[in-house]
């Protein structure tokens, strides 16, 4: 039996392995669990990248990164489950600490890509309130015009 949770306290629980291969006793088959959790946890963050670029991709609307992004998560749930499936069937062919730093690898590298996601993000958000200060500039400078012109009728009268 094996304690599982996330660093934010999410999903805490416990597992209790039916493969042999997974007792507590055995270091190698401690480094096979968290080889397969670190997958996971892998798949799991590149799956949360992916859809952080689609919902970037959404405003402005871009077909392409899109689908980009559909077709990464669809291959990171496919790539879940068929770590499941071998999980399940006894059928791991890692090498566990290879695995493990793989897997912290690829975490990484999704980590980064969300990070540069919202970079994006907030770049363009920038831009827009850019143009849109620059919109309220030249409207204060037309009102200034204005009141200017206003001011020289009510004097000139």
């Amino acid at each position: 039996m094996r304690k599982v949770s996330s660093n934010n306290g999410v999903g805490v629980g416990t597992f209790k392995s039916q493969n042999p291969n997974f007792d507590d006793e055995d270091d190698d088959g401690d480094c096979h669990f968290k080889a397969v959790v670190a997958k996971i946890f892998a798949s799991t963050t590149s799956i949360k990248a992916a859809y952080a670029e689609l919902q970037r991709a959404q405003s402005p609307y871009d077909s392409d990164a899109i689908q980009a992004a559909d077709t990464v998560v669809v291959n990171e749930l496919k790539t879940l489950s068929e770590l499941k499936r071998s999980f399940m069937r006894k059928e791991l062919n890692l090498s566990p600490k290879v695995a493990i730093m793989l897997a912290e690898i690829h975490e990484q590298q999704s980590l980064m890509r969300t990070y540069e996601i919202a970079m994006k993000r907030l770049e363009f958000e920038v831009t827009e309130k850019k143009v849109k200060i620059d919109e309220l500039k030249m409207n204060l400078e037309e009102n200034l015009v204005m009141n200017k012109s206003l001011e020289k009728k009510l004097t000139a009268t």
